[in-house]
């Protein structure tokens, strides 16, 4: 386990220290509270946190900070890096409780994660640091262009309500089938890093940290994975999972040879009508507006539209 980076000196009645798992709830009501503040629609982040802060390469003693005064939590910073993951980024997550801001928490906050980041450099070797920053923070935005980052990339989360949704029939030659536990557990790892090979931010993952990220994680559930298959080869898939009211849909992909067939919209369908069937509300995923596969086409052709802008920021490594 590497050591803990030392934050910066805050101002006066505040305290620091590592978040634990039992923390979740605690940071997803103070993320809730930032994003309120911006105006932006309610999405629940327990869900995200409780997975992320569980990763087998997260150590929280390290990779976290909680900011607190009188008790009461006034700010969250996080990082998260697989160093097996060769050339993978360091992605970098904070927020500041509305009723702390303009007292330079921020700011201590993103030295943290950049000390953080160094300190992981000299063990890891260079990486890019990066992190997503809802496009209504203006403040955030320049905090980090004072620290050198800069805005490359747009992404948009994009939603559909899926009340009395139904699949829809595949194409011809294509079936859509649910995932099989002890068969598909490499197919579902080989079709999705072969779907999402160039795209922006992807790097190649290895099985093992797959299985953490997937398998091994607590909210698990093998009926969320739809495979579709042509000629008896599985050539595109899809995952949910449930995030309060909605059904966050964390990976799809299509084979690039099996693209502009309908695919991905019949896997969208029959996980819009599973994520109803689950009593949940709405679809929920996230897409980058310069996605060269025509994706933002296919999402608006099933139905989803964006509820919210984000802008990606990075450093270039060291």
């Amino acid at each position: 386990m590497s050591s803990a980076v030392q934050a910066p000196p805050l101002p006066a009645g505040y305290t620091h220290r590592p978040a634990t798992l039992d923390d979740v709830e605690l940071i997803g009501a103070l993320i809730g509270r930032s994003e309120a503040a911006l105006g932006l629609r309610e999405e629940d982040s327990t869900s995200f946190l409780r997975w992320a802060m569980a990763l087998p390469y997260v150590e929280l003693e390290r990779d976290s900070l909680v900011v607190e005064r009188d008790g009461e939590a006034a700010g969250f910073g996080g990082v998260m890096r697989d160093p097996a993951a060769v050339g993978s980024s360091l992605d970098w997550f904070g927020t500041i409780d509305p009723a702390h801001l303009g007292r330079g928490l921020g700011d201590r906050i993103v030295r943290w994660a950049l000390a953080v980041a160094n300190t992981r450099e000299r063990e890891e070797g260079p990486f890019v640091v990066r992190a997503n920053i809802p496009g209504p923070d203006a403040a955030a935005h320049d905090l980090l262009a004072r620290h050198g980052l800069t805005h490359v990339r747009t992404m948009w989360t994009m939603h559909c309500d899926v009340s009395g949704a139904e699949p829809a029939a595949p194409p011809v030659g294509v079936t859509i089938r649910r995932f099989a536990a002890g068969r598909d557990e490499r197919t579902f790892w080989e079709v999705s890093e072969t779907s999402f090979e160039g795209h922006y931010g992807h790097v190649p993952s290895p099985f093992e940290s797959w299985e953490g990220e997937w398998y091994r994680s607590d909210d698990w559930d093998p009926d969320r994975v739809l495979l579709a298959e042509r000629d008896g080869a599985v050539v595109g898939a899809l995952a949910w999972v449930a995030s309060g009211a909605d059904g966050y849909i964390a990976s799809v992909g299509v084979l690039e040879a099996d693209r502009g067939r309908g695919i991905a919209t019949a896997l969208l369908r029959t996980a819009f009508a599973d994520i109803a069937g689950a009593g949940l509300t709405s679809a929920t995923l996230s897409v980058d507006t310069e996605n060269a596969t025509g994706a933002v086409g296919v999402y608006r052709s099933a139905g989803m539209d964006v509820v919210r802008e984000s802008h990606i920021f990075e450093r270039a490594g060291t």
